[in-house]
């Protein structure tokens, strides 16, 4: 019953199973011990059923914020959440960083020094717009990396944790734990973020070497496409009391709204031909087309229906001014064109009582109940799908719309709050810990 995987030449295990048995009927905390010595090096797993020693591992520097301030970065955010979550719940926890991260648990960083200051952006493809490293670049944020994961992966041999959470598994080349896991067998488990690689791409090769890994889905449909070895599904959450809810019937004054990367697969298209056919003002807020988007798109696809809308355009939002921008909308767009793995600008539209339009890709289905926190259209149905969704809107009561933005608010707290989140990752952690012992 050893702790790790790692190949070696003697292990060592204290317990009794009978005793360990008739402990796990009591109440009380009880602790298995159990290390494992292999060329010197002791690995220990601490199972204390009131607390755990958790390291959350996000060695990217995508979570610098005053490097990358109006950069989307879901993970970001969630990953302090959850860190959060897990110290007020009595947890011993330890976030693995940038020297900027801001966390009520204990931060082991490193520093911003190793990144250029001139994080340069240039197009690469037709249609992409995608970030190509200089030498300088690539060197310094691989540093961040494996800087940070070579001192987690010793502080874990010297027994000071019992589990690593792989929260960073988005930006490029960035999957340095997987191969500490395999070198150590210090148990990971590995949360994705994005989408499941096209077959027979580096990427979906990639994971194909490390399916055998432990793997959390953020929701049912990212993991339909893979074959790889998912341990559980744990939504993402958000505070509620950072979105402040407006219950109120303010339609005829109201936008429709949209806010996101600027992509053909996020439809801002769509959502502006909507507003052009109702005659109604869209107000979106994207990110910087440059550094977050797609130029070609917009300037060809978006730009000219914008001379035909009338719409207003906010820089990228954030805490307080995306949740006012979200709560005086009548309705959220979300007209997407790909797969979606989960949507977190659902939630957060939801939260502040604004239902969601959305097409039926991806996630769509698992976070919006359809005709009661808003409406999924086929997407086949296209834009005229939208519109009779917008116009089932419009011709609700001032009650019946009140009611619907009030369900969208209980919707939210009862299935998509930090608290879920961190819910769920902890039984995770509590399950891998028990089989692996």
């Amino acid at each position: 019953m050893p702790c790790g995987t790692a190949p070696s030449r003697l292990r060592v295990c204290h317990f009794a199973t009978s005793a360990l048995r008739r402990q796990t009927t009591q109440d009380k905390p009880f602790r298995i011990n159990c290390i494992t010595v292999t060329s010197g090096v002791i690995y220990s797993v601490d199972m204390d059923k009131g607390k755990l020693r958790i390291g959350i591992l996000m060695p990217s520097y995508y979570m610098s914020q005053t490097r990358f301030p109006n950069r989307i970065c879901s993970p970001r955010e969630l990953g302090v959440n959850l860190a959060n979550a897990l110290v007020d719940r009595g947890h011993d926890v330890t976030v693995f960083s940038t020297e900027d991260t801001k966390t009520r648990a204990k931060l082991v960083a490193s520093s911003l020094a190793f990144l250029p200051t001139d994080m340069d952006w240039r197009k690469e493809r037709d249609r992409v717009q995608v970030r190509r490293k200089t030498k300088k670049e690539s060197q310094g944020t691989m540093h961040v990396e494996f800087e940070l994961l070579s001192r987690a992966y010793r502080m874990a041999a010297k027994g000071l944790f019992d589990i690593f959470h792989s929260f960073h598994s988005f930006g490029e080349n960035q999957h340095g734990a997987h191969y500490f896991e395999d070198i150590t067998g210090f148990p990971t488990v590995y949360t994705l973020h994005n989408t499941l690689p096209e077959k027979g791409t580096p990427s979906d090769a990639f994971l194909e070497r490390w399916k055998h890994h432990r793997f959390v889905a953020i929701s049912s449909s990212q993991r339909q496409k893979g074959n790889l070895h998912f341990t559980g599904t744990v939504h993402n959450g958000i505070l509620p009391e950072a979105y402040p809810p407006n219950f109120t019937d303010n339609r005829k004054v109201a936008y429709l709204a949209w806010m996101g990367r600027v992509y053909a697969m996020k439809g801002l298209d769509d959502a502006v031909r909507v507003a052009i056919k109702l005659h109604q003002q869209l107000h979106f807020a994207p990110t910087n087309v440059e550094q977050n988007g797609d130029p070609k798109y917009f300037e060809k696809d978006v730009l000219p229906l914008l001379h035909r809308s009338d719409y207003r355009a906010f820089s990228f939002l954030q805490n307080s001014a995306r949740a006012r921008f979200l709560a005086q909308a009548k309705v959220f767009l979300f007209p997407i064109h790909w797969d979606e793995p989960f949507g977190m600008t659902m939630i957060e539209a939801m939260a502040t009582g604004t239902p969601v339009i959305a097409f039926g890709r991806g996630a769509v289905p698992e976070v919006v109940v359809s005709g009661k926190t808003g409406f999924i259209v086929p997407e086949s149905d296209g834009i005229d799908g939208l519109i009779e969704a917008v116009k089932k809107i419009d011709a609700l009561s001032p009650e019946e719309y009140k009611e619907m933005r009030k369900r969208c608010r209980r919707h939210v707290e009862a299935h998509f709050t930090v608290e879920h989140m961190t819910a769920g990752y902890e039984a995770i952690y509590r399950r891998m810990l028990e089989k692996k012992n």
